[in-house]
């Protein structure tokens, strides 16, 4: 995976190679607490996720924590879209209260402009993430 993402130049900066891997990462495992029955449930599945990653930086076991990746996914294909999903909507309604308290504030044109582009883009992220969901769940259907 790093490979076909990062070029020659920067391979060996392990910063940006951590950056990328915990991005990666976070938007596959993305549960929050309320997903879990109990907090030790919940830190336990962080504590997996960081496990997971720290291998992945450290380039340990690499084939098959992708291999086990690629199944989560498969296997969690709907709750990881509801949870971006859920995500962009916590975005657009933060942009659109920002947006609400500039205005009662009196903002300048350019910060109205810039929180009505984020928000439009955060919908239509929305959009096409629950038009993925769906293109997602027709073709995991198809191969049961």
């Amino acid at each position: 995976y790093l490979k076909n993402t990062m070029g020659a130049g920067s391979a060996s900066n392990s910063f940006s190679k951590e950056v990328l891997i915990r991005r990666r990462i976070s938007n596959i495992y993305n549960k929050r607490e309320e997903d879990f029955p109990s907090l030790r449930e919940y830190n336990d599945y962080l504590e997996e996720v960081e496990d997971m990653t720290f291998k992945l930086v450290e380039g340990i076991d690499v084939l098959d924590i992708e291999a086990n990746i690629a199944k989560y996914q498969e296997e969690n294909a709907e709750q990881i879209i509801n949870s971006r999903a859920r995500k962009a909507e916590e975005v657009a309604r933060s942009l659109r209260e920002h947006q609400d308290e500039a205005t009662a504030v009196g903002p300048s044109d350019m910060f109205f402009q810039k929180s009505s582009f984020l928000i439009s883009w955060t919908e239509s992220i929305k959009s096409l993430t629950m038009k993925i969901l769906n293109n997602i769940l027709s073709l995991v259907y198809k191969l049961k």
